[in-house]
């Protein structure tokens, strides 16, 4: 009796490498492989660069007491009453520094959360502020540009002579007024 066997090892191994081959083949031409086409790698110059700041400095107010009859420098604000007819004014010096070769920046002041200022004053008590903002040349400008500047902040409170008794012992509270320095974005001009 007479059995035929199959060399199934010889087979498995012609197939193996066929499949080898022809993986080989595929990453040759698609050049992951050590197939070699020329190129240059260099870097893209020396020079590096950075980005720039707007950083600030704010003073507590100086307040003053410009109530007709009764002017004084240098008022405590936390232990001073307003009573009707009075006059404060409170003066703030903010040191800006902005660094940046198209930096622009805008000063403001503002109530808490951008709000109105003045819009939670007691009756009769009223708030104007001015913002006057120096380059470092000392020229007033209206824009804030590379360098230190200087923004003044001047606050005025005056209580109405006719405000009535309706805001007695009423809290102001100054800590809502915020001044604003805000970056413009550049545009082409």
């Amino acid at each position: 009796m007479t059995t035929k066997t199959t060399d199934r090892t010889s087979t498995k191994g012609t197939l193996t490498g066929i499949v080898a081959a022809a993986a080989g083949v595929v990453v040759l031409l698609g050049g992951a492989g050590s197939f070699a086409l020329w190129n240059a790698q260099g870097g893209l110059g020396s020079e590096n660069t950075s980005t720039g700041h707007l950083t600030a400095t704010f003073a507590d107010p100086t307040w003053n007491d410009l109530t007709p009859g009764h002017e004084k420098e240098s008022v405590a604000i936390d232990t001073f009453h307003l009573v009707p007819g009075d006059v404060l004014e409170g003066t703030s010096i903010i040191t800006v520094d902005a660094v940046g070769n198209n930096i622009a920046v805008n000063a403001e002041v503002t109530g808490p959360d951008g709000a109105p200022i003045g819009a939670s004053l007691p009756e009769g008590v009223s708030l104007d502020t001015q913002v006057t903002a120096t380059n470092a040349d000392g020229e007033t400008v209206t824009t804030l540009s590379e360098g230190t500047s200087t923004v003044t902040v001047t606050v005025t409170l005056s209580y109405a002579v006719d405000s009535g008794n309706t805001s007695m012992n009423t809290p102001i509270n100054l800590q809502d007024i915020d001044v604003t320095l805000q970056q413009i974005a550049p545009t082409a001009g």
